[in-house]
């Protein structure tokens, strides 16, 4: 017999929509031990099963996937522990985890074409607080990445602490498939896409992230910060540079009070140090070091840091221009877009 058919010409492959229903009742993760790396396991033996049932049905990791298939467990554990998750809340449930390499003490999250690292650590400080923040290792020590994701209203859907990855029971959807963790906000929404590549380093393949008034768009190729105001427009900017040198409390993406950027940058200017470049009233500044920033917008990239500037755009753009600017065009043609309108 077809190893992949089994006697009443079932596939193993199992349709997206059932695959979606066995995660919802799983809580996104194993139903014995609640980690996040699982296959998809039918609760009886599936010679004999005739549809792929999401009832009949589970997440589990390959430990415990592997205690069963070897005989170590029964099936019966995994259908009551099935049972037990479906009925509990989700502080009775637990979140997702899942483990993450950094065994060589590198800790690196790549965000758009945004180079930053390895001089700043600070990746998002929302008013002196660090949303995402790096802490590479001291020698044989494992490196660590700290974040919290929110989606586009603003609700955290999964973080990183102490390696691992916790993904939130609020979410609508969290999928794991090979390197790949991707939580939507409905179907067909992805609000947080990460790619893991080991050791230490995971790529932002899409980021949908709402910060209170601020939002951060960001695909593996570009990102954009923008603001919301009161009368529903929005102002984005997106410059591209890299960062060659850093103070301690250097940051990547600072979203901050704008009076406090700007008097941040008239004291350099008045004291005659860094090297800055600004428009004539002063709304869009480059100053290395004290960060490339729009006051206005309460966005500084590269604070505290010197940096080579290469690109910039800044412009009123809605959301879902934007959206489709950043994760479907390349970043030149975001920026051009952003900043004409143009393409």
């Amino acid at each position: 017999m077809n190893m992949r058919v089994n006697r009443h010409g079932l596939r193993r492959h199992i349709p997206s929509d059932v695959r979606r229903e066995v995660r919802r009742r799983s809580k996104f993760g194993c139903v014995i031990c609640r980690d996040g790396f699982c296959v998809y396991e039918h609760l009886e033996d599936f010679v004999g099963v005739d549809e792929h049932d999401p009832a009949k049905m589970c997440l589990l990791c390959e430990s415990c996937h592997g205690r069963i298939t070897r005989k170590q467990w029964s099936k019966d554990r995994a259908r009551l522990a099935y049972e037990q998750i479906q009925a509990q809340t989700p502080a009775e449930a637990g979140e997702p985890r899942g483990p993450l390499d950094f065994h060589t003490g590198q800790a690196e999250l790549a965000l758009g074409d945004l180079v930053y690292a390895p001089a700043v650590t600070s990746v998002l400080r929302y008013f002196g607080q660090d949303l995402i923040k790096l802490n590479p290792g001291r020698p044989s020590e494992p490196g660590t990445i700290s974040a919290v994701f929110t989606d586009d209203e603003g609700k955290a859907i999964l973080a990183l602490d102490e390696n691992e990855w916790i993904g939130s029971l609020d979410a609508w959807d969290i999928e794991v498939e090979g390197p790949r963790i991707v939580v939507k906000q409905k179907l067909g929404v992805v609000a947080l896409q990460l790619r893991l590549d080991p050791p230490g380093r995971i790529v932002v393949e899409r980021l949908d992230m709402r910060i209170g008034d601020h939002h951060v768009l960001a695909s593996e190729h570009g990102y954009a910060v923008g603001v919301h105001f009161e009368d529903g427009h929005m102002n984005w900017t997106s410059p591209r540079l890299m960062v060659t040198g850093a103070a301690a409390n250097g940051i990547a993406i600072e979203i901050e009070d704008g009076p406090i950027l700007r008097e941040r940058f008239n004291r350099f200017k008045a004291a005659g140090k860094g090297v800055w470049l600004a428009t004539a009233d002063e709304s869009i500044i480059m100053h290395s070091p004290a960060g490339a920033m729009i006051p206005q917008l309460g966005i500084s990239i590269a604070s505290w840091c010197s940096f080579d500037m290469f690109e910039d755009a800044a412009g009123a753009k809605t959301l879902p221009q934007m959206r489709d600017a950043v994760f479907f065009k390349p970043a030149r043609e975001m920026r051009l877009f952003l900043a004409s309108g143009l393409v």
